[in-house]
């Protein structure tokens, strides 16, 4: 996919001298697109918005001290070798303190995370006001946004468990914050966002008024993208260890014994202006994965390894 960022930069304005002494109620001239968004928002801007929440949601996946690295060295799966990489990123992690200034740990699945909720809140409080959008359209929108915002909430809580995470998003960036709730607290939220986004998807009619790319081939439609719905619902539920509601969810979803395990959606990097690039696999990797993936691999019925390990490993070149 080649996404085009959603970019509400400044623009390089003049000094305008006014003589008087009326007030003037000027907008905010830095970010036309953020005000238009939010006082009088258009099919093109929310539809832009829509699509920007991809962009947002890759957001330090594949950084070298990213989602799959750092969770990968939690888990005993991977490990960076890279010698030249910063130690602190490990240290946070295994020793704390978790430091929410830092683009190690602390901060790294916080700020952007929230940053992306955030948008997630501007596109559903635009559905509530757009004029130029079918009320089929802004459900899809509704359910869209609502699932993208329930999945960034996941990846808070997984990283932060007994701390907790803040689900009270909705309220002015220069205000207070919401307060932390509790790791049951932020779940009940997640599961109340899949199932109210699954609930608008099937009132969605039968396209999207925005894109979503090639990364969901397959399921780019109000229709099918209920489908991921359903895929995450069953995460959850076997994260709280509620089997009876993950099983009902999986036969909702996309997820069959009939289907390769390659089915579902993907985060899709380019190199284009605005894209972001796999920065895992780009230049010299250093990523290693834990060799005891291939030797404790289950075996298929010939014997083999499963295809889990051999497909998604390499063995490289000897030190």
């Amino acid at each position: 996919m080649t996404a085009r960022k959603w970019s509400l930069g400044a623009a390089a304005l003049g000094l305008l001298l006014l003589g008087g002494c009326d007030e003037i109620d000027v907008g905010d001239l830095n970010n036309p697109g953020l005000d238009e968004l939010e006082e009088s928002p258009t099919r093109v801007g929310v539809n832009t918005a829509a699509t920007g929440l991809l962009i947002g949601l890759r957001t330090g996946i594949a950084e070298p001290n990213g989602w799959i690295p750092l969770l990968g060295a939690m888990g005993r799966e991977g490990f960076n070798l890279n010698t030249i990489s910063d130690p602190r990123y490990v240290q946070e992690m295994f020793l704390g303190p978790l430091d929410p200034g830092s683009g190690a740990f602390g901060a790294n699945f916080w700020t952007a995370r929230y940053a992306n909720i955030r948008n997630t809140v501007l596109v559903l409080n635009a559905a509530e006001n757009v004029a130029d959008m079918t009320d089929e359209e802004k459900e899809a929108l509704r359910g869209y946004a609502k699932t993208i915002q329930a999945l960034e909430l996941l990846r808070v809580i997984v990283t932060r468990d007994a701390n907790g995470a803040v689900i009270d998003v909705d309220r002015p960036p220069t205000g207070e914050p919401g307060p932390i709730a509790t790791r049951a607290e932020v779940y009940d939220r997640i599961e109340q966002l899949l199932d109210e986004g699954y609930t608008h998807l099937q009132a969605g009619g039968a396209a999207f008024s925005f894109r979503l790319g090639t990364g969901f081939a397959g399921f780019d439609t109000p229709a099918t993208f209920a489908q991921v719905n359903r895929a995450l619902r069953a995460r959850v539920a076997v994260y709280l260890d509620d089997f009876g509601t993950a099983l009902t969810a999986l036969g909702q979803s996309f997820v069959s014994t009939a289907q390769p395990l390659s089915l579902g959606v993907y985060h899709v990097y380019g190199t284009a202006s605005g894209d972001l690039t796999n920065n895992i696999l780009t230049g010299t990797p250093q990523i290693r994965a834990n060799p005891l993936l291939i030797a404790g691999a289950q075996t298929r019925l010939n014997g083999q390894p499963d295809l889990r390990a051999t497909t998604k490993l390499t063995t490289g070149d000897a030190a």
